[in-house]
């Protein structure tokens, strides 16, 4: 289901670009089911990810903490900055480093089932995102 990384700036308006590319990264880490939720913010949701792949891929801590942080400024830009801005930069690189890294660490078996049967093209009718992120969250005890 991981789309060709040169893709998105073909099929989105470029005020658009950073959400798109991000909710590609949430809709992988969601699929081979890591959690993912819409109450966390842009901001923790990067750190948990980054805390997720720290120290296990051969992309190095370096790579994955400048990916995230990249994306997370390039989404924040877009949804907080003054109307008309967009942010600049690739965001296809940094991308790539995190959608490489999520299936590198993935087993093999989750992998095959995040392809064959992605739960982000597979959502039941009238299940929200926000529902099936609830449930992958952490509880405070």
């Amino acid at each position: 289901h991981t789309r060709y990384i040169g893709d998105w700036s073909s099929d989105v308006c470029s005020s658009d670009l950073a959400e798109a590319v991000w909710s590609e990264v949430g809709d992988t880490a969601r699929d081979l089911g890591n959690p993912w939720p819409v109450t966390w913010s842009v901001r923790t949701t990067g750190t948990r990810l980054e805390e997720a792949l720290r120290g296990t891929t051969t992309a190095g801590d370096a790579a994955i903490s400048e990916a995230v942080a990249t994306l997370v400024e390039a989404v924040e830009y877009e949804r907080y900055a003054p109307a008309g801005r967009t942010a600049a930069g690739d965001l296809a690189a940094p991308a790539a480093v995190l959608l490489t890294a999520m299936n590198e660490v993935a087993p093999r078996t989750t992998r095959w089932r995040a392809r064959l049967l992605a739960p982000s093209l597979m959502r039941r009718r009238g299940r929200t995102v926000a529902a099936e992120d609830d449930r992958l969250a952490p509880t405070s005890s």
